[in-house]
């Protein structure tokens, strides 16, 4: 009796959790079937200045009445040299002085997509449901939109990047101040698209809910780095249900999170010589035959960027010195033949170790640096050493600070080698070695190494 009490009770517990899968499939199949009988056309007005346009059955931008493939950079720096090399386009992530930074870029020829940054999402964040927050935020993106939406370098306004679009119905309330600030752009700027920018990470769950929470937006941007390839399968393999147009909005190298680490964790970076490399192979490989629905693609980061390290992603550097990045750039967008040759890297080394090999020292003593040129014998070339703590403490998605550059480890400096005292504080650090030459180029690399203190100290 027991044990057919018990059968009972598994059987009518087996009921109710298929019931409820039924019923989660029903409902699945309900946005689905109500998804795909909504308009998935993301033709735009055609007398609008800057439009989408099916043709030949997939999406084209449009501007100024001529069809416009966007080639260009995300970035906040040298409008000329983008132009000079082939770009079309500067993506910029705020609209501090945005009045001049439209005036230079029309001088430099360039459009420009203009972020409208949004506060990150999360369920514990009281900003969205903060009605105070929300009107002064409308307020303010109306004066600015009125402000300048007439400006001819305007291409596009993107809505937030990566924003972290919520994918739970739970969350209404993100939604509708969503779509209120979109709703505002359109109407106060008919005249140019709308869009927003996504991570690669659980990207069909996003795309489905922007579909059905906000099907205004004009076109969908994609932050992919080194998953180009990754990118282009999701798209494919959500077809089905979505091809509207899309904007590779930050492309390049991989970043610290798709990268080797040493045992503390610290992201090992490529030379610039072997960036310019993944460079060449993924817009050679992903980007150079264009995907169908594709409105262009951005290459990150135009100028100089402090993310993990000054110079993982920066295609300058401060002193405004150009990488071999920017040379590959120029071979692939304009078949501009490069008249000198930035410094290239074979690799660098810290007491006869690489970075994979986890280098480990113990504090204040001496140490050989080795940097491995194609061209050691080039006597323009000059190398400038740096040594900086790694760059812990900070929140995903939060600014990030350059540490302090340390003083005093430059023990002896001869051409390609240095000789270095390891700092006396126990902990992570980097050492940087830059390469110029006489016109304007730079090459960098560097090594982490770890201050071990012994049982002893």
């Amino acid at each position: 009796m027991r044990h057919q009490l018990l059968l009972y009770k598994n059987n009518k517990k087996n009921t109710a959790i298929s019931l409820s899968r039924t019923q989660n499939v029903l409902t699945l199949c309900g946005i689905l079937l109500g998804l795909l009988s909504c308009s998935n056309n993301y033709e735009g007005n055609p007398n609008a200045t800057v439009h989408i346009k099916k043709e030949e059955g997939h999406y084209v931008l449009h501007k100024n009445g001529v069809p416009f493939y966007i080639q260009g950079a995300s970035g906040n720096s040298h409008f000329d040299e983008l132009h000079k090399i082939g770009g079309n386009t500067i993506r910029v992530y705020d609209t501090t002085g945005l009045k001049n930074t439209l005036d230079r870029a029309q001088i430099s020829q360039l459009a420009v997509i203009v972020d409208l940054p949004l506060p990150r999402f999360t369920p514990q964040s009281h900003f969205y449901r903060n009605k105070q927050n929300i009107e002064q935020l409308l307020d303010t993106y109306e004066k600015l939109i009125i402000r300048h939406a007439s400006h001819p370098a305007l291409l596009a306004w993107n809505l937030g990047n990566e924003v972290n679009y919520p994918i739970h119905p739970k969350y209404d309330y993100f939604y509708t101040v969503f779509n209120d600030l979109l709703a505002l752009i359109h109407k106060r700027d008919p005249n140019h698209p709308v869009s927003t920018s996504l991570s690669i990470s659980m990207l069909r769950r996003k795309i489905f809910s922007l579909r059905w929470h906000s099907p205004d937006l004009d076109f969908v941007s994609l932050n992919v780095f080194g998953k180009l390839k990754e990118a282009q399968q999701e798209l494919s393999s959500i077809s089905w249900f979505w091809d509207g147009p899309y904007l590779l909005s930050e492309w390049g190298i991989n970043g610290p999170w798709e990268t080797r680490y040493t045992s503390w964790q610290a992201p090992i970076e490529s030379t610039s010589t072997k960036k310019a490399e993944h460079l060449k192979d993924r817009y050679l490989k992903y980007i150079k035959k264009k995907a169908p629905n594709s409105l262009g693609n951005l290459v990150f980061y135009w100028g100089q960027k402090q993310e993990r390290t000054h110079t993982w992603f920066s295609l300058f550097d401060k002193k405004g010195y150009r990488t071999q990045q920017t040379q590959e750039l120029q071979k692939l967008w304009s078949k501009q033949p490069i008249k000198n040759i930035a410094p290239q890297i074979n690799y660098m080394l810290l007491d006869q170790k690489g970075a994979l090999d986890n280098c480990l020292f113990a504090p204040g003593v001496l140490k050989q640096a080795q940097i491995f040129l194609n061209d050691p014998v080039n006597n323009s070339l000059k190398i400038h050493w740096e040594l900086l703590p790694e760059n812990w403490g900070y929140n995903l998605g939060d600014p990030q600070y350059q540490p302090p550059v340390l003083n005093n480890f430059n023990k002896q400096q001869n051409k390609t080698d240095l000789i270095f005292e390891t700092p006396k504080k126990e902990g992570a650090y980097r050492l940087f070695a830059h390469i110029y030459d006489n016109h304007g180029n730079v090459a960098s690399a560097n090594t982490p190494f770890y201050v071990l203190k012994s049982a002893h100290d």
